[in-house]
């Protein structure tokens, strides 16, 4: 089969309609298959639908979006890969929902690819009881003003960071960070730190175990901070330590502000950033 793939600008991630090329791709091979089950959840919804065309892993992930945001709540868009991996192509993520927020104050994105979405099994298991890499990639964008859709580039970063996970073999857990350059074109945030979503519930099925880590966009000096005190207080948990004090100042669900103040400028951020590595020196 021939599929068309519209190439993506290289600063934004944003879709070129005028910019057209086919490429040739072969399917992957299956790594194996899921056992077949039988529907148990809401006739006549998305979800069965979806589960009659053996998309089970998907029907997974959406129930914990619907357990947020109910089953009359469509994702507004859902953005999709025209190279799909499990094709033959080099994005591993399938799709990508965004939902408005509860409060109406971000758009909330929940990546689709980093577990087996198909009964057929792409994705190799990560580790033992885990669908895939175990995990999916979450974010909190903020609404700029008069924006009535969810914009792109989240979905073009988490592609990114997707491919380095599978050229990898390799995925993240709370408590990560990295440096991945300004989220968009003149951005202070340049940088991602990874926590357990906040709101979205862990998915354990017979396919395995699949946890939503939200990302946050941080500054450079934020960044620095986070690994000096994961540096100090012993790896991942001192960066899961900042991530609670972010919390403080930027609010609990973790949103990414494209434009808001570096807090390394806000004396009481710093004092308590400060605080986390105290007890560790007096020692």
């Amino acid at each position: 089969d021939v599929y068309k793939r519209q190439v993506s600008t290289q600063s934004t991630g944003a879709v070129s309609a005028d910019s057209m090329a086919s490429f040739v791709l072969e399917p992957r091979t299956a790594l194996g298959e899921f056992p077949e089950e039988p529907y148990t959840g809401t006739s006549g919804t998305d979800s069965e639908l979806r589960w009659s065309m053996g998309l089970y892993g998907g029907v997974d992930i959406q129930n914990a979006c619907d357990k947020l945001y109910g089953q009359d709540v469509h994702p507004f868009p859902q953005f999709m890969a025209l190279q799909k991996y499990h094709l033959g192509g080099p994005d591993p993520l399938d799709y990508t929902n965004a939902y408005s927020t509860l409060d109406g104050k971000c758009w909330h994105y929940v990546s689709m690819g980093m577990s087996n979405l198909h009964r057929e099994v792409y994705v190799p298991h990560l580790g033992e009881g885990l669908n895939g890499f175990g995990f999916e990639l979450t974010l909190r964008a903020t609404k700029m003003p008069g924006e009535d859709t969810a914009p792109i580039w989240v979905f073009a970063l988490m592609q990114k960071l997707a491919r380095h996970c599978f050229q990898n073999h390799r995925g993240f857990k709370h408590g990560h960070a990295a440096p991945v350059g300004p989220l968009v074109e003149g951005s202070t945030m340049n940088a991602v730190l990874f926590a357990r979503d906040p709101q979205l519930e862990c998915s354990e099925t017979t396919r395995g175990r699949v946890e939503f880590l939200t990302m946050v966009g941080v500054t450079g000096a934020e960044f620095e901070a986070a690994i000096n005190v994961a540096i100090k207080t012993g790896g991942d948990a001192g960066v899961g330590g900042f991530l609670h004090v972010l919390q403080e100042f930027i609010g609990e669900d973790l949103p990414t502000d494209l434009h808001r103040k570096c807090l390394m400028a806000n004396p009481e951020f710093v004092a308590k950033v400060e605080a986390l590595t105290s007890e560790v020196e007096a020692t």
